[in-house]
Order: C-alpha cells, then structure tokens, then sequence
C-alpha cells in the first residue's frame, strides 16, 4: 500500500465509526438534553423552551467526523503497514 492508500483507507474507517456516532449520539444527547433540562427547570419556575441552533448542529454533523478523521489517516500515511504488522 501507498502512502497515500494507507490515509484513504484510515479515512474511510475513521469517518465511518465518526459518522456512526454522531447519527447515533447527536439525537440521543438532543432528546436528552432537552429531557433532562425539563426535569430540572420546571419544579423551579425556569423557562423550559430551548431553541436548537440548527446551522450549528449542521456543522457538527458535516465537520466533526472529517476533523476526527485527519489525525488518524495523517499519522497511518506516515507508517509502512508491514513494518507495523510485522511487529505484531
């Protein structure tokens, strides 16, 4: 493999668990969230309606796996993949 294959590859893998993730995590920490503040803010009088940024939620959701992903394909392109499976 390439240098280049080995980052492609490691991209892939890291963008497909980061992607995962956030299609899993993000509604379940929305729903709660909201679920939680809920329980807290009205037994004391707070208000309870909670505006959700979408342009901001957007952004996590298109820009934190390619972030996730960078290091990890950036640090593999650097390793020779039978050296690394050689020693183990």
């Amino acid at each position: 493999m390439s240098p280049a294959q080995t980052r492609s590859v490691v991209r892939w893998q890291a963008l497909t668990i980061a992607g995962l993730a956030i299609v899993v995590g993000l509604p379940l920490g929305i729903i709660l969230g909201r679920t939680l503040w809920v329980a807290i803010a009205r037994p004391i009088n707070v208000l309870t309606d909670v505006a959700l940024p979408i342009a901001a939620v957007a952004a996590v959701v298109v820009v934190a796996p390619v972030v996730i992903a960078t290091v990890p394909s950036r640090r593999a392109g650097r390793l020779r993949p039978a050296d690394v499976l050689r020693s183990e």
